[in-house]
Parts: structure tokens; sequence; C-alpha cells
């Protein structure tokens, strides 16, 4: 976008007071003759500008604004210069690159100087103009250039000839005598005039300034300036660089038409202290400030001229040493600085400036695809994008999360984070295209942009399919079945042996479908490896069966070693061309709206094929470690056995992730079990044999897995008197068990029996392991959720209190002083034990949203009748430390997916046992049960209906 209004439509511009002249050639200016905007530059690397206009000349020059870098004093001032390369014109256009120059430490004092990066790049104006003597609203501008060289360190005086260079101002204003210089009026007084300065090449590659050391009204004195260094020779710059320079009165302030502004100020008391300047415009944003030091009072040579913070209305400008030679960067010698500001007004001003004006673009778009290639969500990752100051977190619930992220500084950075081990972190990538190119990042991936340059990447991921990085490595292959023995008999068949069928030929499964007992942790119980002669040696020199002890007499030496764990993946492609894609090609990878709750703004960002081919892995039961991985890598094949070596003991998780073909299938044979594409299997290793355990697709991850964990107890209630358990007694029991655990979606008491003076009460508590923070689906995260609940169990039983509160609150009891438990001298737990667990998809964890899910069950008593209501309202729950813990036995049951984990050891009730029926009335008064009160603090508890099913 600029601005430039033509000559002819001046008439209709209200308040236009004058016109932009020529005065070389002395006619109004009808072409834009300087074009200004603005770019942020770094130190890393080069940045590219091209005008807008079209009217520029091959020998237009150039001008930078002056970089707001360093702190507000001068010890936190980091000295630097903007160097220009690669000067193009083509047909009126101008294009160059700029950079950021620190001085160079090989030449400087590491004691005092160590040059470091900015953090992130520094936003600057440019201004690309015709050479020329141009008057704006009765005030004269000189623009032109010249060449400048440095031969010696110590700088020679003003009036010398060594390396101080002088240039006279273009001719030609004067149409009667075109020979006379275009001087300014003899009536201005030179400490009126000022100058900026920029160097047009890259002769001499490193951190170089200029310096104005005279200015008359026919001619300016230019001199290069290199940082300081005590090596003579690094003064010897040998080829002259070119200088362009501008040369205006100052205190002019012009208000073009085009919203751009040109002011005019100098200083001439300007030090190492700051110095503070009120622009005289109010700017839509901080404009660009030209400055040069236009004297040199001091001899120190290094000094050059500073601004910072700046604002839209001010400015601070300092003068800035470098400490190559010495530390101290005081600059006391007043000094004069002469600046040139430009910025963009909310509204046009009074003048034809006769510029083109490209105003700064607020913000930048980032558009950033977030995709898990399992398709579950990236769990405990994150991706972190920081810009504008701020950081912001972000991560996909399932295969898909595409942002849109809008930076007003046009500054971004992109990274990842993890609250703890990260959960599966190579399935993890994100994609953004920035400057035309496609970057891919893992968890291990940073990068930094600009604008649409990226200036900075680390560990960015390489999705080139000729890389070798990508190269597709066969697995290993089973062995092939023994051929028959002698006699046509077949001899020994070890099963791990791929064949032409699909069927899976790994015998380390156990082949019980996985609707066994074995998912829980038992991995000591039975078949071990202890054994001597497992591996089929023998206890002494007999050869054994490859099973177990040999059957030959030995000396008894002890077991051998254990054969390695192998197990067979099969993999299957349903058009058997394989799974790896090194074609090269991009792919949409999600379905439906990839953008969440906002509306996307750009089409879905395509990710590389070489990505996201099919592929297995084998991790850790936490998913934290890679274990194994593979593919199917050739590509005229349907069927692949892969041979895996796995730790004799452990829980594991096998998973194929990545996407099918347009058409394809691919499909999976693993420890007895068949699965898809983004399905996982649990299954643990004991004692080198495979068992089968929980099976999950991504879209049950998506839909939200709810674990919902049963836990039996057995209280023993001593020396009560003799009777049964009222509905009262029975529903502030569990009420009082409800309140001692932290997190509890249902508790009820299914039965008791009378032995003796004592009752056993048989209670079952339904705790959300998610309720509890933690995934459900790893068992460890089970147990530990059960340990928490039996430890709140047992801490309050057995000091005592919970037996004192439950007797408290008996006192309303409608018994009266005969109720049963009154008298009652103790309460213990027998058994606690993990009885049964079942996932429910999509359920809410949300205890004050969600229904119990404890199936219904009958009170095993002759008339069966149901518990079918509790107590609702706020209880209090136990607060502060109490004493004494007993040491409780935990029977942990095994269990499969939706099923018991066992039968708990007190249920059924024997049938010789008293039975007890719990009639309950449900219109019963609520009201009149007590609450659990001990030193206290209130929370609000959800009650269920065991009755109610989920």
């Amino acid at each position: 976008m600029k601005y430039f209004i033509p000559i002819g439509l001046l008439a209709f511009i209200t308040g236009v007071n004058s016109v932009t002249v020529d005065m070389i050639n002395g006619t109004e200016v009808v072409d834009p003759w300087l074009e200004t905007g603005f770019v942020s530059i770094s130190d890393r690397y080069w940045t590219s500008v091209e005008t807008l206009g079209t009217t520029f000349k091959p020998d237009s020059v150039i001008f930078v604004s002056l970089p707001d870098v360093g702190g507000r004093h001068y010890t936190t001032g980091t000295p630097t210069s903007i160097r220009i390369t690669n000067k193009v014109y083509n047909n009126g256009v101008y294009t160059f690159d700029m950079k950021l120059f620190h001085p160079n430490d090989s030449y400087c004092s590491k004691e005092f100087y160590i040059p470091k990066y900015l953090e992130k790049p520094v936003l600057i104006s440019w201004v690309v103009a015709n050479k020329g003597v141009y008057n704006i609203s009765g005030h004269q501008f000189v623009l032109d250039s010249g060449l400048v060289n440095r031969t010696h360190n110590l700088l020679a005086g003003v009036g010398d000839t060594v390396d101080v260079f002088n240039f006279e101002f273009p001719t030609g204003c004067n149409a009667s005598n075109p020979s006379q210089i275009c001087a300014y009026r003899q009536s201005l007084p030179l400490e009126n005039l000022g100058a900026v300065s920029t160097i047009q090449t890259f002769v001499n590659e490193h951190y170089l300034l200029t310096r104005t050391s005279r200015i008359r009204r026919r001619d300016v004195t230019i001199i290069l300036t290199p940082h300081d260094s005590s090596d003579p020779s690094y003064f010897m710059m040998g080829e002259h660089e070119e200088v362009a320079y501008m040369v205006f009165e100052t205190g002019v302030v012009i208000s073009c038409v085009e919203r751009v502004t040109f002011e005019t100020v100098r200083f001439d008391d300007v030090t190492s202290e700051a110095l503070y300047y009120s622009y005289h415009f109010s700017y839509k944003y901080a404009p660009g400030i030209y400055g040069s030091l236009i004297s040199q009072n001091s001899l120190v040579d290094s000094t050059g001229v500073r601004v910072f913070e700046r604002t839209v209305s001010d400015a601070y400008v300092i003068t800035q040493e470098d400490q190559c030679v010495e530390n101290q960067t005081i600059h006391t010698t007043e000094e004069s600085v002469a600046a040139l500001v430009v910025g963009e007004l909310y509204s046009a001003g009074t003048e034809v400036c006769v510029v083109n004006f490209v105003p700064l673009e607020f913000g930048c778009d980032y558009t950033i695809l977030l995709y898990d290639l399992f398709g579950d969500g990236w769990g405990n990752i994150e991706l972190v994008v920081t810009t504008d100051g701020f950081s912001r977190k972000y991560s996909p619930d399932c295969s898909c999360l595409q942002i849109d992220i809008y930076s007003d500084s046009c500054n971004i950075t992109l990274n990842m984070t993890s609250d703890g081990d990260p959960i599966a972190p190579w399935e993890v990538l994100w994609v953004t295209e920035i400057g035309g190119e496609t970057w891919v990042g893992d968890f291990d991936s940073t990068l930094k942009a600009n604008n649409q340059t990226v200036w900075f990447y680390d560990d960015m991921v390489d999705y080139d399919p000729e890389s070798d990085v990508n190269a597709c490595h066969e697995c290993k292959h089973p062995p092939p079945k023994p051929k028959p023995g002698p006699g046509g008999s077949k001899g020994k068949d070890d099963d791990t042996t791929t064949g032409d069928d699909k069927a899976t030929r790994d015998d380390t499964t156990t082949g019980d479908d996985g609707a066994g007992d074995d998912t829980v942790g038992d991995d000591a119980v039975g078949g071990d490896d202890t054994a001597a002669g497992d591996d089929g040696a023998s206890g002494g020199d007999g050869k054994g069966d490859g099973n177990g002890k040999g059957s030959g007499k030995g000396a008894g030496k002890g077991k051998g070693k254990r054969p390695p764990a192998k197990v067979i993946v099969d993999l299957f492609d349903h058009k058997k061309n394989g799974w790896y894609d090194d074609s090269g090609d991009f792919t949409d990878v999600c379905e439906g709206d990839v953008c969440g709750s906002q509306e996307c703004e750009d089409e879905e960002i395509q990710v590389p094929n070489i990505l996201h081919y099919p592929q297995y892995f084998i991790m850790n039961e936490d998913r934290t470690k890679l274990i194994k991985s593979g593919t199917i890598c050739s590509d005229n094949r349907g069927v692949e056995f892969c041979e895996e070596v796995l730790p004799h003991d452990g829980r594991f998780v096998f998973r194929v992730a990545g996407e099918n073909p347009p058409g394809d299938n691919a499909t999976w044979s693993f420890c007895g079990r068949d699965g898809g594409i983004k399905e996982e299997l649990q299954f643990s290793m004991r004692a080198g044999k495979c068992h089968p355990g929980d099976q999950f697709t991504a879209d049950d991850y998506c839909s939200g897995v709810t674990t919902l964990l049963s836990i039996g107890a057995v209280l023993t209630i001593t020396d009560v008197s003799a009777g049964t358990l009222s509905e009262f007694d029975t529903k502030t029991l569990q009420q009082q068990l409800t309140a001692v655990v932290p997190v509890v979606r249902n508790v009820k008491i299914s039965s008791y029996q009378l032995s003796g003076s004592n009752i056993e009460v048989q209670t079952v508590i339904v705790v959300a392991v998610e309720d509890y923070g933690l995934d459900g689906t790893i068992f460890s995260n089970k147990e530990s959720v059960f340990s928490t609940v039996s430890d709140a169990l047992a801490s309050p039983i057995s000091s005592g209190a919970f037996l004192s509160v439950l007797q408290n609150s008996l006192r309303n009891s409608p018994q009266g002083a005969s109720d049963v438990l009154l008298k009652a001298t103790s309460v213990s737990i027998d058994t606690v034990e993990m009885s049964s667990y079942e996932y429910v998809m999509g359920m809410k964890t949300d205890s004050e949203t969600t229904e119990s899910a404890v199936e219904e069950e009958t009170v095993t008593s002759s008339s069966k009748s149901n518990v079918n209501s509790s107590p609702s309202g706020t209880v209090l729950i136990l607060c502060g430390a109490v004493a004494g813990v007993i040491a409780v036995a935990f029977v942990i049951a095994r269990a499969v997916r939706k099923s018991r984990m066992g039968t708990p050891s007190h249920l059924p009730l024997p049938d010789n046992s008293e039975h007890v029926s719990l009639e309950f009335d449900d219109n019963a008064e609520e009201d009149t049960i007590p609450t659990f009160e001990l030193n206290v603090q209130a929370t609000q508890h959800s009650y269920f209906k065991s009755s109610e099913r989920v």
C-alpha cells in the first residue's frame, strides 16, 4: 500500500499549501522521488527489502534509521551498525539486504567485551530516494553520495586530508549558472544545518559507522569510523566504501498528504547521559529516527549515537562507545547530533511531498497445525507459542488442532514443553508455513521467526524422503520353520516362524484371548523363569527339550541363562504395497474441523507423507520410553512378520499409529489379538511370555475414558449388641465412609453378617481414577489410587476416630440408646481389595455431574432387596492429623476390562451365616441422619442410587 496523490488531484485537496520541487530541474515533482517503510532486521541473518515504487534511478541512495537497542544507561548500551548489501536496480525498482553488526571481538579485548546475539529482531525504518536537491514547503533537502576510506588508526582533525572526505553538494539549481553548487542561503546559520548518512556498500564486511565532522552551506565532511582496537592494522581498510548523505535544515516539521512526516532536529549537548526528546507530532506508532554525530569534539574515535525507548510521542538520545579497548563507556564531552524523524500520522497532512509511504502492517498471522500420529492427543505435552511478550500453550485432544496466531510484533517463537516425562513424544508433530516454506517440528524443535523470515531454528524435523534419517529399515524376520525330520516326522516347531497364512505365529502368547485374569500385576506368579534348565539346559550333561529340565543326569550345575523373550508382530497391508511412503507428497491428515472452537481462517496445513505412514510402536506402560518400532518397508509386500526382543517381565503398550493411504488399510496381529491403525493393545510380559490385556482405539481416548475402580472393604465392628443393622445405621455408615475417601463416586454397604458379638460389613467403594488426575488405563495408576483410598480408610479407623464420630452421629438414631452400634468397642479393616474396574467411554470425570457406574447388586439376604437410596447433602470431612496407622493386608485381585478382578474373600456369604435383609424405605427422612464431624471442613458430595447404571 502506498500514499501518492497525483498533482492533477491537488485542486480537490483542502488545505494544501505547496508542492515538492526538483530544484536541479526547476520543475514540480510528479513521480515519487522517495519511499519509506519499516522492517525488522536481525544480527543473525540478512533481511531483504523491495520498493513498491518503480520510478527510482540506478544511482538512488538508501538510508536506515537508528536501531532501538540497549538500555537507558551507557553501561547497558549495545553498539551496533546496520550494513547494506546486494543493492539491485531493475526497471525503477530497488531491492537490497540489511543486517545488524556488532564490534568484532577478534579485534577487541575479551576482558571487557564479548558480543552476544540480540534476543529478537529490531524494527527499523528505511528510505530509498533519488539523488538531488528538493524543496518541500520552502525547505531544502540535499541527497548525494561519495566514496570514503580509512587508512590509519589515528583520526585526522578537521581540515586535514587523511581519512577525512569532503563532499560538495550537487550543481544545477541555478539555470543561469548550471555549474553553481546548490548551496543553502547565506542567511541560514550553520548551527541550523544537520545531516544523516548511511554506508551503501559492503566492501569491509564488519561493524562500521560514519561520522559527519563538519557541515557547511555548500558541503559536508564525512569520516569512516570502525570500532576501537589495539591492533592498528584493523583500521587499514584499503578499498573505499560508498556513503550516502542527506543534508537538511533543522527545526523543520512537514506533514505530507501521504500521511508521512519529515521532522528534523539538532542537539548540541549529547553525552553518555540520556537526553529526552519530545516529537513535534504524535504518531500512529513509534517513528523511525535517522541520526548521526555531526561533530568531533572528542578524540574518542568509536563514539556513535543511540536511541532507546522510542514511543509514539518521544524518545531518548545518548552517545555510545564500545568496550573493545577499555571497559568504561562514559562520554562526557558534548557532541552534536542531527536527527530526521519519519513516521505515519493518523490523518493526511498539508504538504504534497510526492513520496511513497509503506505503512507498518500491524501484526502478522501465523497458522500452526498440531498433529498427533496416533490420534489420542498429546497428553502432557504442549506447544509453547511466545509472541508480544506472552507465552501461550496449546495441545490437541485428538489427532489435530490448527491454531491461528496473531502477533503485533511479528516475532514468534515455537517450542515444546511437558508436565513431567513427555508421553509418547515420538508421535508429536507441529507444522507451519513461513516464508513459503513448510517447517515441521517435534518435541525437541525450536523455531523463531520475524514476519515471514525464520531467523533461528534448532532440531527441526527433516522431511526429505532422500535423507538418511528417513530411510526405512527392514525389521528382523523370525527364522523359518524347521524341515520335517527323518521318516516323515515334522520335528519340533518353535512356532515362531512366519508362514503363508495370516495367523499369528508367536509362541510367546498365552492364547487366553484376553478374557482371563492376567492383566493385573502378579508377574511373580508361576513361570518366573527361575526354574533350573528352563532355557533348555539340563542340570547336568543331559539335553533338555527346550522348555524345562533336561532328561539326562547331570552334576546339578544349576540353572542356565534365560533365552531372549521374543515376540512376533504380524503386519498386513490391504493393497499389498507396503506401509512406508517416500513419495514426497503432502497430505491432509485431519478430518473435520481441526480448529477446535475457533473458526479456521486458513486451509488445513498438509503434512509430509514421509512423517505419517503407518508404523508400530512398542513402549513402556507409561508411554514415556520407546522400546521398538517398525513398518512394512517394501512397496510390493502385503504381509510382514517382525521379530522383536523384549524384557522377560513388565507391562507394555503396542500400538499402530499413522494414516491409512486413500483406499488402503493397515492391520496387525500381535500377542493373540488383532487390530487396525490407531489402535493399541496393552500387554504384559511374564517369564518371557506375552499376555494380552486391554485394547483401545484412538477414538476411545478422544471420547474420554473414565476408569471406575470398585474397591471392596470388609469392616469388623466388635462387641455389638444383638440385633440387626437398621436403615439409619447402614446409611450413616455409608455416609461416613464417603466422607473419609478423598474423591468418591459411590459408597454402598452390600451385605453384613453376624459372628458372635461382631458384625462383618462388606462395602463397595467406587472411585474414578481420573478424578485423582491420573490416567486409569495405566495399571500402576489404578494401584496408586487404590493405595490412596486404602490409606484414607486405614488412618481414621485405626486411630479410633472413625468409631468415635460414627457413634456420635448415631445418638440421633431412631433406636436411641438401643442402637446395635452404640456399644461397639472397635472397628477394624479385615481386607481391602481392588475387586473390579470398568472403562466408560465418553464419560465426564466431574463427580458432581456424572452418575455412579456401580452395577445394580442385590444384598445377600433372603429377600434379596436392593439398596436403592442414599442420603444427599453437605457432609463434614476429617481435617488435620489423625494419629496411628495400622498395617492393612491388601488383597489385590486380578481383573480384565469391564469385569470383576476376582471373587472377594467375604462375598458371597456362606450359606450357614446369618443373613439380614436391608429393606430401605425410599421415603425415609434423610435429614435425621447426622453429619460426620471432627474438627472440620465442609465439602459438597453428590450421592447416587446404586440401582442407577451408566
